[in-house]
């Protein structure tokens, strides 16, 4: 099943949004260790690199199923796709390396332009 590319151009930008991240089988500790790495030793670069792309605000979410683990990543800014977009182009040292890590525990390749299916927003409460 082919997943569309991050679109390059988007009638309004999007202020919010969540993405779904399967895990790889036996990955699901090392996303906990990743968030623990993001929140404690490389809370700063991780800020600095966050404000840098034009995010004010990630939360992460780890989900147990029978059919697998996977993270939600809810993000919120001023325009999500162009952050996704400079997060894909950046080669800063702290953002080639989270692009390793994300790579390593989901499989998904921010290091060139991931195939990322966009989700649609069907309900906001209040709306």
């Amino acid at each position: 099943m082919s997943v569309p590319k991050i679109p390059v151009d988007q009638a309004e930008p999007r202020t919010e949004l969540a993405l779904v991240f399967p895990i790889l089988s036996g990955m699901a500790e090392e996303v906990e260790r990743l968030a623990a790495e993001l929140t404690g030793p490389k809370a700063e670069e991780f800020g600095r690199s966050q404000r840098g792309i034009g995010i004010r605000g990630e939360s992460w979410f780890l989900n147990k199923t029978p059919q697998g683990d996977s993270v939600t990543v809810y993000l919120e800014g001023e325009d999500l796709l162009r952050s996704l977009r400079s997060l894909i182009a950046s080669e800063t040292p702290t953002d080639r390396w989270l692009k390793s890590e994300v790579k390593r525990v989901t499989g998904v390749d921010f290091g060139s332009s991931p195939q990322l299916s966009l989700p649609r927003q069907i309900l906001r409460y209040p709306s």
